[in-house]
């Protein structure tokens, strides 16, 4: 049985050893980071690039979590966004009761950038590259073009 979200229809690929691995996954990353710390190598939001891009048949290399997914392959990719709502925080409101996560069957525990700020998340997320890489350190950017210091949230 595939799961399925209300007004979503259902999700590609269902894989339960992979969900049974949360636990190994952050310890894995514990041990190999000397704790929670960005784990660039494999678990991190540089991962989500290569992720979707080997769904839709362009493999960049071994940073892809296809495989732990259970998915193959993909037509369409639908990507949500919640800023500031960590993996652990997530865990901690599903205990509580207040966040029913038993419909979401695919979930791999992700780690940051450094530093972890919106901007510089949202770059790596959408690059694949860490910040050292795109240059994008905080969300205020000296920008030649214009003479001027910008928020790069506000746009101003």
């Amino acid at each position: 049985m595939r799961p399925s979200f209300p007004g979503l229809g259902f999700v590609l690929g269902y894989n339960a050893q992979g969900m049974g691995r949360t636990q190994e996954i952050l310890e894995a990353i514990r041990k190999e980071t000397g704790g929670l710390r960005p784990h660039y190598e494999r678990y991190s939001l540089l991962a989500v690039a290569d992720t979707i891009l080997d769904m839709f048949g362009v493999p960049q290399g071994g940073r892809s979590l296809l495989g732990e997914l259970g998915i193959k392959r993909a037509d369409k990719v639908v990507s949500f966004i919640l800023d500031g709502l960590g993996y652990l925080k997530l865990e901690e409101l599903a205990e509580k009761g207040l966040v029913d996560l038993s419909r979401f069957d695919i979930r791999i525990p992700l780690t940051s950038v450094f530093p972890p700020t919106t901007t510089t998340s949202l770059t790596s997320l959408s690059t694949g590259v860490s910040p050292v890489v795109h240059g994008i350190l905080g969300y205020k950017l000296f920008l030649r073009e214009v003479g001027a210091v910008v928020n790069m949230i506000k746009l101003s």
